[in-house]
């Protein structure tokens, strides 16, 4: 559909629609702060928030990556040494299909984003061609920025994505939806690391088609954010099609972290993982989704794994794990959720080779982090490896 005709729909239905199509079970409806957007959402974005000192110490200083720095007002690119074709586009101006994974019905938040986007940013890497892209964005101290990218790989390309949301103090809304079209025998392996202040708020969906053989990679963090909802979808329509979602979450008193996942395989011999780690200081921490393997889908392989550990004895932690097998032929079907302390064999271990208990909860939050931020063989080490630190460290100060 063309992108005018979409924004038009989106403008008529948003004041209409729910804030989702169907109402949350009653395990999991209390965790929702939906008027929460309402503080920005239609508010013309002002000024711009500080974003965090690593940002500006690693993050725009590394040239291996082309950069892009997002902001309320304007976009700036960074070519650097990359073979990827990079634009920032008027929407109003842009190809009929710059949007074309996203709904406007599948709830209000969305279509608001929709009906009131102007600018799109495209990266597009040429066949067999390699590229590594980072995008920063900058929140609005007060109002609303809605932002669409659309990443494709076309046949036979390697695209490493990463995207960075980390204002230091208090800012308006983000709303963003990433595209991710993954062609035959290409690779797209991206990073979304989303460090939101805990008076603030965002809202993202990343989802991804990935055609016959294609590979996708998803890797997620989020620590924080008054209310934070984003949501890793791919769907794996071609032969032999890989898709894995790595991530780790994170949420203190006060704060709201709602990660959705959802994997759909339709189509056979096509791969599907997810795994997720949460860590809960006394926050609303949720993770729900569904693993599918349609009627289309066999000789798939369906895995789907969520731990979430409350690290204390107040808060809301819940995981919601669904499979559903439409096909009498998987190879692997499975999925587990478990909410509960960290393993005290482990703590044992670590307290006693020394390590005080605040001590050895960092290290397992820093080897989550880590782990989560290894998207790719070409990431450096060392920055991942203080980044971790960074994170964890940030994360359990709010715990004293």
């Amino acid at each position: 559909m063309n992108i005018v005709e979409l924004k038009k729909i989106a403008a008529e239905i948003k004041d209409k629609l729910p804030y989702q199509r169907t109402k949350d079970s009653p395990t999991i409806k209390y965790y929702t702060d939906w008027p929460r957007y309402e503080k920005h959402l239609n508010k013309k974005p002002r000024g711009a928030a500080e974003l965090k000192p690593w940002i500006h110490e690693h993050v725009e200083k590394d040239e291996k990556y082309a950069l892009v720095l997002v902001k309320p007002q304007e976009s700036i690119i960074r070519p650097g040494n990359t073979r990827a074709e990079i634009s920032v586009l008027n929407i109003d101006t842009a190809n009929d299909d710059i949007v074309s994974l996203v709904d406007p019905h599948e709830g209000r938040v969305l279509a608001t984003h929709i009906a009131l986007l102007e600018k799109a940013l495209v990266i597009r890497v040429p066949e067999e061609e390699e590229a590594r892209v980072r995008i920063v964005m900058v929140p609005p101290l007060e109002g609303h920025m809605p932002f669409h990218i659309k990443a494709v790989a076309e046949e036979g390309a390697n695209l490493e994505l990463e995207l960075f949301v980390a204002e230091d103090g208090d800012s308006g809304l983000i709303t963003l939806t990433l595209e991710e079209h993954v062609s035959s025998y290409a690779k797209l392996s991206s990073l979304a690391l989303l460090d939101i202040n805990s008076n603030s708020t965002f809202y993202g969906i990343r989802r991804a088609l990935v055609q016959e053989k294609g590979r996708n990679r998803m890797n997620t963090i989020i620590t924080g954010g008054f209310m934070t909802h984003f949501k890793d979808e791919s769907i794996q329509r071609g032969r032999g099609a890989e898709a894995t979602i790595s991530a780790s979450i994170m949420a203190y008193k006060n704060e709201r972290v709602d990660y959705i996942t959802n994997t759909i395989n339709d189509a056979t011999e096509t791969n599907a993982i997810i795994g997720v780690k949460g860590f809960n200081l006394g926050g609303f921490l949720v993770n729900r989704g569904t693993i599918k393997a349609t009627e289309n889908g066999y000789d798939s392989v369906n895995k789907l794994e969520s731990i979430l550990i409350p690290l204390s004895s107040e808060g809301y932690t819940v995981s919601v794990p669904m499979l559903e097998v439409d096909t009498d032929i998987v190879k692997e079907g499975a999925h587990s959720a478990d909410i509960s302390g960290l393993v005290e064999d482990q703590l044992f271990y670590l307290k006693s080779r020394g390590l005080t208990l605040e001590e050895a909860i960092s290290l397992a939050i820093q080897s989550t982090i880590l782990g989560v931020l290894q998207y790719s063989d070409n990431v450096d080490y060392e920055f991942a490896e203080k980044l971790a630190l960074e994170i964890s460290n940030e994360f359990l100060r709010k715990r004293l």
